[in-house]
């Protein structure tokens, strides 16, 4: 259930992010570019991120990760309050949330097997991780319109820096 509403939250700030981007400076590049930045990490740390989450323990791998992605939010969130808020600081949250999404994922994937009490449970765990995830691609952009129309983008970046609290 946390992952679910964190995944929400996740998705909430990536449809919120292309519209500030693109409020913000009128580019369709610069708009790719700052997906760019948020995704090219995990092409380059993905896989040695999974080894780690091999070696390391999971748990802390992805308290971290999360942790640096809610303060990544929470950065953006009081920029936008403040006024300050630019594309330059949109990239580099969006490159801090694509380092730690590249340390979290396999992490997350891997403890799932430790989470169970009996693994045959295991076909059920991985459902409903793909279930969750899949259901947050659907209500985080959902959820987003909503905010944004209603109270602005400030509002989807705090929402998602919380939902990393449970």
């Amino acid at each position: 259930i946390s992952q679910f509403v964190s995944n929400i939250g996740s998705w909430m700030q990536g449809l919120a992010q292309g519209w500030l981007v693109y409020k913000l400076t009128d580019s369709p590049f610069l708009l790719g570019f700052v997906a760019f930045a948020n995704s090219a990490p995990s092409l380059f740390l993905m896989l040695p991120a999974g080894v780690l989450a091999d070696h390391l323990d999971r748990r802390r791998v992805v308290q971290l990760s999360q942790c640096a992605q809610a303060l990544s939010a929470l950065f953006i969130a009081i920029a936008i309050r403040m006024g300050h808020v630019t594309v330059w600081y949109i990239v580099a949250a969006s490159v801090v949330s694509g380092v730690a999404i590249s340390f979290s994922a396999p992490a997350y994937q891997a403890m799932i097997i430790d989470l169970l009490d009996d693994r045959a449970r295991l076909s059920n765990a991985v459902a409903m991780n793909s279930l969750q995830f899949n259901l947050s691609r659907v209500l985080g952009p959902l959820l987003a319109g909503l905010t944004l129309s209603a109270w602005g983008s400030f509002w989807c970046f705090l929402v998602n820096a919380l939902s990393f609290l449970p």
